[in-house]
């Protein structure tokens, strides 16, 4: 019954369901292959998990952070901490960074504030810092927002211009997502 037509998709095909994707696997964090079988089962949509994996690469929607982003972010983090007293927040092409992710990395190399001080990573244009509205960086409440014009300062390296962090691309459900405070990164 399955016919290689079926998988067969054009741009405007696939863009059309872009939202539905970004939100089933970025928004709700759900792995590839449940994704892939709730577009196919609900709404219709066939294709295969290469076609799919394509696609991430494509909208720029990868959940893994590179070894050279994660040192990127971490010196960020530490030489705000210390020269500027700030607490920080990260966005990988306009998606919040979980702080867990970062602890966990410097858990798992063993690192000290002197190893992360002494790389020389450049921070990629589409990595944004910013600094957490007050109250939210140490007190990390539930519900708060983290991202949109509500975040205090903003950083940038690599480009100039602020960089949207809000999926304005996407349709406005996705754009007023709250993400929940274990995005604010807190060392």
């Amino acid at each position: 019954m399955s016919q290689s037509s079926d998988f067969d998709h054009s741009t405007e095909e696939w863009e059309a369901q872009r939202e539905l994707f970004t939100h089933y696997y970025v928004i709700e964090d759900k792995p590839l292959w449940e994704v892939k079988s709730i577009m196919e089962n609900t709404y219709g949509f066939r294709a295969t998990e290469r076609q799919y994996k394509r696609r991430i690469a494509l909208w720029n929607l990868d959940k893994n952070i590179r070894d050279s982003e994660m040192k990127a972010m971490l010196r960020l983090q530490v030489q705000r901490k210390n020269e500027q007293g700030k607490q920080s927040i990260f966005y990988i092409h306009g998606r919040p960074v979980e702080n867990k992710k970062l602890e966990r990395y410097v858990r798992r190399k063993g690192l000290s504030e002197a190893d992360i001080m002494a790389w020389n990573a450049p921070v990629p244009p589409y990595i944004t810092c910013q600094t957490p509205p007050p109250g939210t960086a140490g007190a990390q409440t539930a519900g708060s927002q983290g991202a949109g014009s509500q975040m205090g300062e903003s950083s940038q390296s690599g480009a100039a211009g602020q960089y949207n962090t809000s999926f304005s691309s996407y349709p406005s459900s996705t754009s007023t997502y709250r993400y929940p405070s274990q995005y604010y990164p807190s060392f």
